[in-house]
């Protein structure tokens, strides 16, 4: 296909909805079809309502071509900080370390763990994403059996990072998404990864929020991080959380529309 009528197909899958943004680079310039369907949770799994929703979704033409990203729901990654290590320098030593983490605090259920380790500069330390095994072989499945290319599988608490990244490592703080009913969460300070963690949340988020991170102030666990708030939101109507004076609240964007290309570098790549 010649990069003048190239197809790029976003797709955002969490338990309670789909979204999938459709760019077309034509002669003409660049035209976006956008998709939102919600999720009704079916099977034993949360995935299974939103693959059976894509899955019938690419039987319709618009949709059935493209390359494709598909952007996953922090409800479906775990992660943690991993601290450097020039032990682990070839890619096996990384999984079998990453394993042992995981399975000490997941116990069992981490064998079933796709993991991905993030890049970082030599002495830094790295995130890493866990996503199930399942999932990913079913998610691939499903675009394969509908004869589409599949470029990367992000989570969304990376990917909107990516987005922002240069800002928020120059002065640190916090960098926070919120999804319906869970939070993903980044603390950075002097260029570098502090902590990372997703916090499941009611419809009060603003101050399950704002509890959760004067806890970690309080416990000392996040005393050189900048009370810097940078937040995203899949719902756009979201009201700012009222944190107090001490504390700079900044709302990014998460852009969906087309305005800018869809695919970037993931620091935790599962797929």
């Amino acid at each position: 296909m010649s990069l003048l009528r190239r197809k790029e197909l976003s797709i955002t899958l969490s338990p309670q909805q789909i979204t999938l943004t459709l760019r077309r680079n034509g002669w003409r310039g660049v035209n976006t079809q956008q998709l939102a369907l919600p999720c009704v949770p079916t099977g034993p799994a949360p995935w299974t309502a939103p693959l059976a929703v894509l899955e019938n979704l690419f039987k319709q033409e618009q949709w059935s071509s493209g390359n494709v990203t598909v952007i996953l729901s922090n409800h479906f990654v775990r992660y943690m900080l991993i601290p450097w290590s020039e032990m682990l320098l070839r890619s096996s030593e990384q999984q079998a370390y990453l394993q042992h983490l995981f399975s000490d605090t997941y116990g069992d259920t981490a064998a079933r763990y796709q993991l991905r380790l993030s890049p970082s500069a030599p002495g830094m330390e790295r995130i890493a994403s866990a996503i199930e095994n399942t999932l990913l072989e079913q998610l691939r499945a499903t675009i394969a059996d509908a004869g589409l290319r599949l470029e990367s599988i992000q989570p969304w608490l990376m990917f909107n990072f990516n987005k922002h990244r240069h800002q928020a490592s120059r002065e640190g703080g916090w960098f926070v998404t919120v999804e319906s009913g869970v939070i993903g969460i980044i603390g950075m300070a002097n260029g570098a990864w502090q902590l990372v963690r997703t916090l499941r949340c009611g419809p009060h988020w603003q101050q399950e929020l704002h509890t959760a991170l004067e806890r970690l102030y309080l416990s000392g666990g996040a005393d050189n991080i900048p009370k810097i708030l940078r937040w995203c939101s899949t719902d756009t109507h979201q009201a700012d959380p009222a944190f107090n004076s001490e504390w700079r609240v900044i709302r990014l964007e998460t852009k969906r529309n087309g305005a800018e290309k869809l695919v970037a570098t993931p620091l935790a790549t599962a797929g």
